[in-house]
């Protein structure tokens, strides 16, 4: 009982990353509509509208992922995986997470280094002057965040036996 609820609670906090990705989401959506009625309607359009875009994609994606991750929810083909015996099912996962483990770390590690470089560089964006590594530190960020959540998601299917299947929320 007191292990479930500690999943709960884990569940909550780990799912901060799919609320900011929906807020994200949303304002893209809202932004790229009203920046639509501007531009055709009202023939004034917003210039600043394709580095909120830009922003609001990036976030929308690296905090998705983090969610896809912990429900095992990135698209696979399975067709020759699962025509092997279970064990070998089970290795094949596990290399996958392994390799998934070693991008995301390459990508973190340099995600890390571009960030430094905006910094060291005073980089902004072109028109609202917006500096780059506020939009950009969401890619180390991110890719910590999808390790713990792909990590939790194989904890939670191997050692609590959590029977989630590929695609299935809890």
């Amino acid at each position: 009982m007191k292990n479930n609820k500690l999943i709960r609670y884990i569940d909550y906090f780990l799912n901060l990353d799919m609320l900011l990705g929906t807020a994200c989401l949303t304002v893209l959506i809202v932004t790229t509509f009203l920046g639509a009625i501007m531009r055709y309607f009202f023939n004034n359009p917003f210039i600043w509208m394709e580095e909120v875009q830009i922003w609001m994609i990036i976030w929308a994606i690296f905090c998705g992922a983090g969610y896809a991750f912990r429900y095992g929810s990135h698209v696979s083909i399975e067709v020759l995986v699962d025509t092997f015996p279970r064990k070998v099912q089970v290795v094949v996962e596990w290399f996958g997470f392994i390799c998934t483990w070693a991008v995301l770390i390459f990508v973190t590690y340099y995600g890390f280094k571009l960030n430094t470089l905006f910094i060291e560089m005073s980089k902004t964006t072109a028109i609202l002057k917006i500096p780059s590594n506020k939009i950009y530190w969401i890619v180390p960020v991110g890719c910590i965040w999808m390790m713990i959540s792909s990590a939790y998601y194989m904890v939670k299917k191997y050692f609590l036996h959590d029977n989630l299947k590929k695609g299935e929320s809890a």
